[in-house]
């Protein structure tokens, strides 16, 4: 029998709590009592905690069996609860689980008795509960399928039909019992019968299982074939909807011997136990999911009643977040229990999100950056939680740093920013998990080094004489310089500026590409110059007819386009900053399209044809 109290659901108050940690901590039973009994073999357990994240959970001694949040104990004892969640800290509880499974002790009188057609009247059965004598209740078990019962109370007294029958005797705090068997023999010529509820089983439940059947069926007299007459008392009704003790009569018209069996109608219109496992109630970026487990200690059929899903079989729902982070409530849902005996018991578990991104900004002095200055970009962004809606006295943190000409930097609050770009900054609000990006765009101001535009040299055959490579350098303080070729360095310097220019030469004295390439700071710039030998200039053709690379910049491949009366093949060759030839290809109609198989950069193209150039420019890979 379950008491009241089983009903509630019992708080535990926390025995210990770190006072370091940031989380809240409490132990809700699970389980209808609080110690080990007979009826309650296990004490259940489960932890709630205001922190919306994930946490892990330890038991010291081990715990019979654990699931997310929550605990079964089977063994009576003093157990450590602890829990922990990153950047939470600690806490911990003690739950001491007791044990009370002592059996009720009982007496019976008489134990057999002997009844006949001639006996004046049938003796009654008394039990009694000697310890405890009270919170107790008896039932009287017949061998034909009936029983009486629960009689409340330290004793019960009852009349058996013929048979050998067993009293039991609970003690409803603990569930624990005490049975006892007794015998009634009966002579010749009593009827025998048997009473069935066929659809209730003598239980009036709720509706629509308010009413109860009583028939009495296979009735036969000893000898068998004589006429028999039935009926219950004290109503002769065939439905009944008031529970207490009837008694079913059959008696034989002929002889007047009659058979009586006493029977309990019970009224069972309790709603069914019903709990629910729910590790979390508010969901975020960090737990964008959560199982929702009902269980009953009852025979019971579930289903979840859910918007805008409808009905779901079962007692486990998975609700997840949605897809507007302004919604706080994802839904509430309820879990329905229904008993055999028609009665239910619901909980609704309202289910919250939190998943607000942060405000993403960054903070720094943008004008600033030049060839000699950088920028110091600072992670300035703020918590989207609006006050009032969820705990938000966590930091947003920058998880990434990207920036199109420099490496990426993770988990810093600054970035220093030597190079012009687009710079993106990814952060992460730590309140929630929940995530969001901005960009800022940095160009130099001010100077900006540049050097004079490219432009054809050639020695004369048999290529002996020397030339001088001439390239003005300006809008610079004071830069470096380095001429190479296919072979490498050739040359370098430092420039310092009169009235803003200088220039950059270099002696040379065979044929080839000759790359300058001058820095100042954070500024940078490289420029390619053929040098040709034994080509006489009524031969060259450059400038001549239209030639044009398109795209340009180009981020994989390019075209030469060419005037539709181009005679081919033509000799197309790509360079690198280093004058290091990297791809020559034959051009062989229109269309047709070159890669560069090589990273972002600057790149020289020179088309030829016959050993004669036609055109040559600079091409920009990003």
């Amino acid at each position: 029998m379950k008491t009241i109290a089983s009903r509630l659901s019992l708080l535990l108050v926390l025995l210990q709590l770190n006072t370091f940690s940031q989380l809240s901590f409490t132990l809700n039973y699970l389980s209808l009592t609080t110690s080990i009994t007979c009826a309650n073999p296990a004490v259940i357990v489960q932890s709630q905690s205001n922190y919306t994240g994930a946490i892990t959970y330890s038991v010291v001694p081990a715990a019979g069996s654990q699931s997310a949040s929550v605990f079964v104990f089977t063994t009576s004892t003093t157990y450590t609860i602890t829990g922990s969640a990153p950047g939470q800290g600690n806490f911990t509880a003690t739950l001491s689980v007791t044990q009370n499974t002592t059996a009720p002790t009982s007496s019976l009188t008489p134990l057999y008795q002997l009844i006949t057609c001639t006996t004046a009247a049938m003796q009654t059965m008394t039990g009694t509960a000697l310890s405890p004598t009270a919170n107790v209740y008896h039932h009287f078990h017949f061998s034909n399928g009936l029983s009486v019962g629960p009689i409340n109370g330290y004793t019960a007294i009852t009349q058996a039909p013929p048979g050998t029958h067993t009293h039991i005797v609970t003690d409803a705090v603990n569930g624990c019992t005490v049975a006892k068997t007794f015998t009634v023999d009966n002579g010749p010529g009593f009827p025998t019968f048997s009473v069935v509820s066929p659809i209730q089983n003598f239980s009036i439940g709720c509706v629509p299982k308010h009413t109860v059947d009583i028939n009495i069926i296979n009735a036969q007299s000893d000898p068998p074939n004589l006429p028999l007459t039935y009926s219950i008392l004290p109503i002769n009704s065939p439905t009944y909807n008031i529970p207490g003790t009837y008694t079913a009569v059959v008696k034989d018209v002929g002889s007047g011997c009659e058979t009586r069996s006493p029977f309990s109608i019970i009224q069972n219109t309790t709603a069914p136990s019903l709990f629910v496992s729910a590790p979390i109630r508010t969901l975020s970026c960090f737990v964008p999911t959560v199982t929702l487990s009902g269980f009953s200690y009852d025979n019971v059929s579930y289903a979840w009643y859910t918007s805008p899903i409808g009905v779901v079989p079962g007692n486990v729902f998975s609700p997840s977040i949605t897809a507007n982070p302004s919604n706080t409530l994802v839904g509430n849902f309820t879990l329905v229990a229904l008993g055999i005996n028609a009665c239910r018991s619901q909980t609704i578990i309202p289910m919250y999100q939190n998943i607000f991104p942060p405000i993403a900004s960054i903070a720094g002095n943008t004008a600033a950056l030049n060839c000699t200055n950088p920028v110091i970009l600072v992670n300035t962004s703020t918590t989207g939680i609006p006050p009032g809606t969820f705990s938000n006295t966590l930091t947003v943190i920058a998880t990434q740093w990207l920036a199109e000409n420099q490496a990426s930097v993770a988990l810093s609050s600054t970035y220093v920013a030597t190079t012009p770009g687009t710079y993106t900054m990814n952060v992460q609000d730590t309140n929630n998990g929940c995530t969001s990006y901005t960009t800022t765009v940095l160009s130099i101001n001010g100077q900006s080094i540049s050097v004079g535009a490219s432009q054809d040299y050639s020695i004369n055959c048999p290529g002996t004489n020397t030339i001088s490579i001439n390239s003005l350098v300006s809008n610079f303080s004071s830069c470096t310089y380095t001429w190479s070729n296919a072979n490498g360095a050739l040359a370098s310097g430092t420039l310092t500026a009169n009235s803003g220019t200088a220039n950059a030469s270099l002696q040379v004295n065979s044929p080839g590409y000759y790359t300058l390439s001058v820095e100042e700071g954070n500024c940078s710039t490289t420029i390619m110059y053929p040098v040709y030998a034994c080509v006489g200039i009524n031969e060259r053709e450059s400038g001549s007819g239209f030639i044009s690379i398109y795209p340009n910049p180009s981020s994989f491949q390019f075209e030469v386009l060419l005037e539709e009366n181009t005679h081919y093949p033509i000799l197309v060759e790509v360079y690198n900053s280093l004058s290091q030839k990297i791809r020559t290809e034959e051009l062989l109609g229109s269309n047709q399209a070159i890669t560069i198989d090589a990273g972002p950069g600057v790149y020289f193209i020179s088309v030829s044809k016959a050993g004669k150039r036609l055109h040559y420019s600079k091409l920009l890979k990003n």
